[in-house]
């Protein structure tokens, strides 16, 4: 069973890929008239709105979907819960070979 979020795949992309994102040497702080040190201005892009608006739809989500708990628990109780383990040892191999 697979779990999926609208979203989430982008999320995680957005995410895996700031670990290559490489930091550049601080600027100068930009001067006024005068001499005065200007103030720091932070500017967030369009993807870092939507990624924001994404994260606080997570948050507000529940971590928990009462609905299928309940239901497992009753399959659980009644017998018809089964462990589909030749799938999930499938799954565990998929991709093995494909590491270095």
């Amino acid at each position: 069973m697979q779990i999926r979020y609208p979203g989430i795949d982008r999320l995680l992309r957005i995410l895996q890929g700031a670990d290559r994102v490489e930091r550049a040497g601080r600027p100068e702080p930009a001067q006024r008239p005068g001499g005065v040190a200007a103030g720091d201005k932070v500017t967030i892009s369009s993807e870092g709105r939507e990624l924001q608006a994404l994260w606080q739809r997570l948050m507000e989500g529940p971590d928990i979907r009462e609905e299928k708990v309940t239901e497992l628990r009753k399959a659980i109780q009644e017998g018809r819960y089964r462990v589909p383990a030749e799938e999930i040892a499938a799954r565990m191999l998929e991709g093995w070979g494909d590491k270095p």
